[in-house]
């Protein structure tokens, strides 16, 4: 009776977990957690899944697939360089502890093992896939309707309506930013990097692979579609270069494989004898058509920039550089609005070169950016500002230079596996042939690819989309091989 209690809970977590994952800070979870960014409202469902649900299951010998080895021993590494980073003469700053800086960079990254442990273990049925897939859609609409509500309000009327900052005050540590949608995230860029880890590539690959989660259908388009049309929309309401970019890489990605069966058909039409001219026509046939397609594409990508250009006022200087000046490229960068970010890339690769094989250990790398500022970057405001009068530590605001930074260029490494790990799984889900798990493989291609630019955006560990979709695409897999095999191969034991 009692088991049964308890998985009657976790199945209502789950479902709240998914809904409510669009909530990036939520102010109570804020202020349980003594953070002003990363609080997640998911984060509360999981912690009960995990008590109630996970523990037991391992204690009662439940097994983690094999796709979760590189992030444990990463996880191991994280831990052992950072305690080895308590013994040694770490740079002061300001008041603040390095004992409590380790302890909240250790806690992010158990939040995120822990989402993506959760979600790889608790999906264990392609029906239950099916049903996570449905709530992924309905918390995605959530985002569509309130960022799209935003950016219609404050462009009709100059500024939003009271209840609309009394509503974010309650979901979010954040405000609501003028001529940007946010949606329930703290920001715009958060938007857009959830957006591109879990919600865009999975209606990407539903679109592509013409798998719904949904059965009802209106006319000929999916529920999926239509997410997808105006969730690029609320993408580029963000107006988040780092994410638009991360999309488009997502949506070359997607015209290739339509340009490989276009082709493919082109070809099959034009060309039906297969003698030896037959293969040279071939040949310059595709050559003309990838040409043709380079233009084409060169040309969205233009109209695109020119789109930028005039609604952000950051994107008016894009094509105007100057080698005449000292520091072109941070000079450059800072003409776009992108000059502090670059500052703190650099200071971590100065880390990095200190510290190269270790780091200097999770939530340190703040105590170290001051001595590793370039000269230029103390000509920028923000950075002044943050330095002189802010009371926390900086931060790298990218996960590729942190990962460096902090764990070395192994932890760097053994990350990295991990994320080819859950590219290879996908890839062999993507050449199923049945359409539920060629969703799921595409989809984890696509987070995959996402990430590459978005590592340049985010760095915390306790964003929950990537661990999330990560957690999906094990899982799918698991699934998949004890579908065609009888001996479990891909799982660790007891």
């Amino acid at each position: 009776m009692a088991n049964k209690i308890l998985n009657q809970i976790s199945r209502w977590c789950w479902l709240l977990l998914v809904l409510t994952l669009p909530i990036t800070s939520q102010p109570l979870v804020a202020r349980l957690a003594r953070t002003g960014s990363v609080a997640p409202l998911a984060g509360v469902f999981l912690a009960v899944i995990f008590l109630i649900w996970f523990l037991p299951f391992i204690f009662r010998g439940g097994r983690l697939p094999a796709q979760s080895i590189p992030i444990l021993i990463f996880c191991l590494w994280a831990v052992l360089v950072t305690l080895a980073a308590v013994f040694r003469d770490n740079p002061p700053y300001k008041d603040i502890g390095t004992f409590s800086s380790i302890i909240k960079g250790l806690s992010t990254l158990f939040i995120g093992l822990v989402f993506y442990l959760v979600t790889c273990t608790y999906i264990r049925t392609e029906q239950v896939i099916r049903v996570t897939m449905q709530l992924v859609n309905w918390s995605g609409l959530l985002i569509i309707l309130w960022s799209l509500g935003q950016v219609a309000v404050n462009y009709g009327t100059g500024d939003y309506f009271r209840w609309m900052d009394v509503f974010q005050s309650y979901i979010s540590t954040g405000v609501l930013v003028r001529a940007r949608a946010s949606g329930f995230a703290l920001e715009p860029s958060w938007l857009a990097h959830q957006l591109n880890m879990l919600y865009l590539p999975f209606w990407l690959a539903c679109s592509f692979t013409r798998f719904s989660a949904h059965k009802r259908k209106i006319w000929k388009f999916q529920f999926e579609d239509l997410l997808l049309v105006f969730g690029a929309a609320t993408l580029m309401a963000s107006f988040s270069r780092v994410g638009l970019l991360a999309f488009l890489l997502m949506l070359a990605f997607i015209f290739i494989l339509l340009n490989i069966q276009l082709i493919r058909r082109i070809e099959a039409r034009v060309i039906r004898s297969s003698d030896g001219t037959s293969r040279w026509r071939r040949i310059f046939l595709r050559m003309i058509l990838v040409f043709l397609l380079i233009l084409v594409y060169a040309g969205i990508m233009f109209l695109v920039m020119q789109v930028f250009i005039r609604f952000d006022p950051r994107m008016k200087t894009l094509f105007t550089f100057s080698q005449e000046t000292s520091d072109p490229i941070l000079r450059y960068a800072n003409s776009l609005k992108f000059g502090e970010r670059l500052v703190y890339w650099l200071a971590a690769w100065k880390i990095f070169g200190n510290f190269p094989w270790l780091g200097v250990g999770l939530g340190l790398v703040g105590f170290y950016i001051p001595s590793s500022i370039v000269a230029y970057g103390w000509s920028l405001v923000e950075v002044k500002t943050l330095l002189f009068h802010g009371s926390g530590l900086l931060n790298i605001k990218s996960l590729w230079f942190r990962l460096l930074a902090e764990t070395g260029i192994v932890g760097f490494a053994l990350f990295f596996t991990w994320l080819f790990v859950i590219l290879i799984s996908s890839i062999r889900l993507f050449i199923e042939k049945r359409k539920l798990f060629k969703a799921v493989g595409l989809m984890g291609i696509l987070v995959m690819i996402g990430f590459l630019i978005e590592g340049f955006s985010i760095d915390s560990f306790a964003m929950p989309y990537l661990w999330f979709s990560a957690g999906i695409v094990t899982a799918g897999f698991s699934i998949l091989k004890s579908q065609t095999a009888s001996p479990d191969k891909n799982e660790i034991g007891k």
